[in-house]
């Protein structure tokens, strides 16, 4: 079984695992919005691999990525500050 295959068979479990986890069926559910709450997860989720996929692909040819690694995490805290500093949060 080739790993796109595997991937494409556990797909199923996991979005399964995910409704249930979210409280879409049946009762328990956290929060007023089940739905929205899964939305921003597969949101988080896909901007998560591009973010691998760039940092991959950006640190080829670095024996390291602590380096690329650090830059990025600054440019978030400081992304993250002015956004703060903006909405007010």
């Amino acid at each position: 079984m080739s790993v796109r295959a595997r991937f494409l068979a556990s797909l199923p479990i996991v979005t399964a695992g995910v409704i249930l986890v979210a409280g879409i069926v049946g009762q328990g559910g956290s929060g007023h919005h089940p739905v929205a709450g899964v939305l921003y997860g597969v949101g988080t989720s896909i901007a998560y691999a591009a973010f691998l996929l760039i940092m991959r692909s950006t640190s080829a040819g670095t024996p390291h990525v602590a380096g690329p690694l650090a830059d990025a995490t600054a440019g978030a805290a400081v992304v993250s500050l002015l956004i703060g500093l903006v909405v007010g949060a």
